[in-house]
C-alpha cells in the first residue's frame, strides 16, 4: 500500500514538473500577441523628409531630392508603400526643393554676372520639377511655385530680349531708332535686369550706338551726291539733293540720341563741295 501511495505521489509530481515547464516556455518563447504593427518604410520617409527641410544649401538640396524622388519611385514600385502615400511625400519633397530652387533662381538674379548655362540649368530644373505629376495625374508642385517658376522664366525671357535690343544698333528710320531707344531704357531699369552689369552697359551704349548708324546713313545719302556723272540733272536735283539735304536736317534736328550725335559740319561741307562740282559738270 506505501509503495502505491509513493508511486502516486511521484506520478503527481512528474505532471506538476511538466505543466510547469510548459507554462515557462510558454511566458518566455510565444510572441506577444497584440503588438501594434509599424511601418518602416513611413517612418523613414518620414525622417528623411524632415532632414531634407533643413537642408540650406541649394546644390545640397538638389543631391537629397534627387535620392528622395528614387526612393519614392523604388518604395512605390515595390509595394512598400501605396499611391496615397507616395503622393503624400512627394507633394512634401517638391515643396521643399521648389522653395530651394526659388531661392537659388532669384538669388542669381541678384548678381551683377549672369552665367548662360546656368541661366539654361535653371531653366531646365523648373521645367522639369514644374512637370512633377502625382499618381493621379494631377501637378506634384504647388501653385506658388508654379507662379514663381512662370516669374523666372518672364525675367530670363526680357533678359534674352533686352540682350538682342542691345546688338539691334542699325538705323531704319527716326520711328524705330526712338522705339529701341524707349525700350532700353524700360529694359534698363526693370527689377532684376538692372543688376546685370554687362545687360546695362550694353543698353546704355544703344543710343550712341544708333546715332553712329544713323550718321554713317546721312554720310552715304551724301555721297551719293558724288554720282552726277551717272545721273540726268533732273534727278539729280530732284531726288538726290533734297533726300540729302532731308537726312542733314533730320540728324541734326532730332533729340532722341541725347549728346551722342556727332558733328555734321563735315557733312554738309562735303555736300556743298560735291553739288558745286555737280553744277559744273551740268554746266550751270
Amino acid at each position: 500500500m506505501k509503495t502505491s501511495v509513493k508511486i502516486l505521489l511521484l506520478v503527481m509530481f512528474s505532471i506538476g514538473a511538466i505543466a510547469g515547464v510548459l507554462v515557462f516556455a510558454k511566458t518566455q518563447v510565444a510572441p506577444p500577441s497584440n503588438l501594434e504593427l509599424v511601418d518602416q518604410y513611413s517612418i523613414n520617409l518620414e525622417s528623411s523628409c524632415a532632414s531634407f527641410d533643413t537642408i540650406k544649401d541649394f546644390n545640397d538640396s538638389r543631391v537629397e531630392y534627387i535620392r528622395l524622388d528614387d526612393k519614392l519611385t523604388r518604395f512605390l514600385t515595390e509595394n512598400a508603400i501605396d499611391a496615397k502615400k507616395s503622393d503624400e511625400y512627394r507633394k512634401k519633397i517638391d515643396v521643399t526643393y521648389g522653395k530651394s530652387l526659388k531661392s537659388y533662381g532669384f538669388g542669381l538674379f541678384q548678381k551683377s554676372v549672369w552665367p548662360e548655362d546656368r541661366l539654361n540649368e535653371l531653366l531646365s530644373m523648373l521645367t522639369s520639377l514644374k512637370c512633377d505629376k502625382l499618381t493621379t495625374g494631377e501637378d506634384a508642385v504647388s501653385d506658388d511655385f508654379i507662379a514663381s517658376s512662370d516669374k523666372i522664366n518672364g525675367i530670363i525671357a526680357d533678359y534674352r530680349a533686352a540682350l538682342r535690343l542691345s546688338r539691334s544698333t542699325s538705323f531704319n528710320g527716326l520711328n524705330d531708332a526712338s522705339s529701341k531707344i524707349q525700350k532700353a531704357k524700360s529694359f534698363r531699369s526693370a527689377e532684376y535686369l538692372k543688376n546685370n552689369a554687362a545687360l546695362v552697359n550694353a543698353l546704355d551704349a544703344l543710343p550712341g550706338r544708333i546715332a553712329q548708324s544713323h550718321y554713317g546713313h546721312v554720310s552715304g545719302l551724301v555721297n551719293s551726291l558724288g554720282s552726277y556723272y551717272s545721273v540726268s540733272k533732273d534727278y539729280y536735283m530732284n531726288t538726290l539733293i533734297p533726300r540729302a539735304d532731308n537726312a542733314i536736317n533730320e540728324y541734326k534736328n532730332t533729340k532722341i540720341y541725347g549728346g551722342n550725335k556727332q558733328s555734321v559740319s563735315d557733312l554738309e561741307s562735303r555736300a556743298v563741295n560735291l553739288v558745286t562740282a555737280a553744277m559744273n559738270y551740268y554746266g550751270e
